[in-house]
């Protein structure tokens, strides 16, 4: 099978698992869903890329994701577990960052809404 035409293949499962997903989503409370950030962000950018970029990865991963029932799943978790990572250095980047040219106290937005 050619690549553009597994990267096909692909991009209908993914649709389709995507929009199980997001069923499965709405059907939770507001605050579980909002514990899933993380995870939609995952899934989200999962998507997203495999939609827009799939036929740039090499045939045998376009064909060993199509094996799997939801491939969108699998790949989430295995993308998860690979951000899992001390960032802390990163951390310490952006708050120094926001020390030495970020905004002053008296010039950051004030409490109580989202910007």
């Amino acid at each position: 099978m050619e690549n553009v035409e597994l990267h096909s293949i692909l991009e209908d499962k993914l649709t389709e698992c995507w929009a199980a997903y997001e069923n499965r989503l709405l059907a939770l409370p507001p605050g579980q869903i909002i514990g899933k950030a993380a995870e939609i962000a995952a899934a989200r950018f999962c998507y997203d890329e495999l939609a827009e970029n799939g036929a740039n990865y090499p045939e045998q991963y376009l064909e060993h994701l199509l094996a799997f029932n939801d491939p969108l799943e699998i790949l989430r978790e295995q993308w998860m577990n690979e951000q899992c990572v001390d960032q802390s250095a990163e951390m310490e980047h952006a708050l120094w960052s926001l020390w030495d040219h970020g905004p002053r106290p008296d010039e950051a937005p004030s409490m109580g809404g989202m910007t």
